[in-house]
């Protein structure tokens, strides 16, 4: 007799823990191969490294900064040569940007390939919180930030590759790439979600979903995973799987419905 309650017990438990559905990360086999991924943002570096080498062999920065003080603040230069260096750095990189920027070390967005209403502004002054400012702030050898707003109030959405611009070992300043996330998303199909450690949907094909907070991980110690923790969740009724990627600053969960 006790056999058989000990036996019921059991079978109870059994059933409540998998209506429960805990969802528990464990190191299994990717649910996607994110070499290609990976190999995105190898790109995304190797790009922003033969940019800098044009910036830096051409003096633009220099050159630029000079030429601010002169017609009206170098609107009129910036017009005239904008042209020439967008196709600079065009020809050395693959082509998934929307904008390339330049910032002296004063802080003042000298030049940009498409963002008008930028250019002449001081990235110390209203630009608080924004990528471009962790851009110019870090000093790392290269820099990732995060799909998000390009300045505060923005709709203009991407992801951004810096690198410090140097003179014989002195900095002049910040050069930044804005990569097109539509590229990204070409990467995948449009049942995948790309979220962010904070939770937060940071690459997926319904852009008004970009941003907004992502209900799926009620229950996850989402710090604490690692680069190699993926697992399947059926709580929602049909099956969800979920790796981790993390590249230099980026550290995202990747879910595919």
């Amino acid at each position: 007799m006790k056999r058989l309650l000990i036996i019921s017990t059991v079978l109870i438990l059994s059933c409540a823990t998998s209506e429960k559905q805990v969802i528990t990360p464990t190191v299994t086999e990717p649910a996607f191969d994110l070499s290609t991924l990976e190999g995105f943002f190898k790109t995304a570096e190797a790009d922003v490294f033969r940019a800098k080498q044009v910036v830096e062999k051409n003096k633009i920065i220099f050159n630029l900064t000079h030429l601010k003080l002169m017609n009206t603040g170098g609107r009129r230069y910036y017009l005239l040569e904008r042209e020439n260096i967008t196709e600079m750095i065009n020809a050395v990189t693959e082509g998934i940007y929307l904008d390339y920027i330049l910032i002296n070390k004063s802080g003042d967005i000298i030049y940009t390939r498409i963002s008008e209403s930028i250019f002449g502004c001081n990235i110390n002054n209203g630009f608080e919180d924004t990528p471009l400012r962790k851009c110019y702030l870090s000093r790392a050898a290269v820099h990732f930030e995060d799909v998000s707003t390009m300045t505060t109030g923005s709709s203009i959405l991407g992801m951004y590759v810096s690198v410090p611009v140097l003179s014989d070992g002195i900095f002049q300043g910040t050069l930044i790439l804005q990569i097109d996330i539509e590229r990204i998303n070409r990467l995948f199909n449009d049942r995948t979600d790309i979220i962010s450690r904070e939770g937060l949907i940071r690459v997926t094909m319904d852009r008004t979903r970009i941003l907004s907070q992502y209900s799926g991980f009620a229950g996850i110690d989402i710090p604490s995973l690692d680069k190699n923790s993926n697992w399947s969740d059926m709580s929602s009724g049909s099956r969800i799987d979920y790796s981790v990627f993390k590249y230099r600053e980026i550290s995202w969960i990747i879910a595919r419905r």
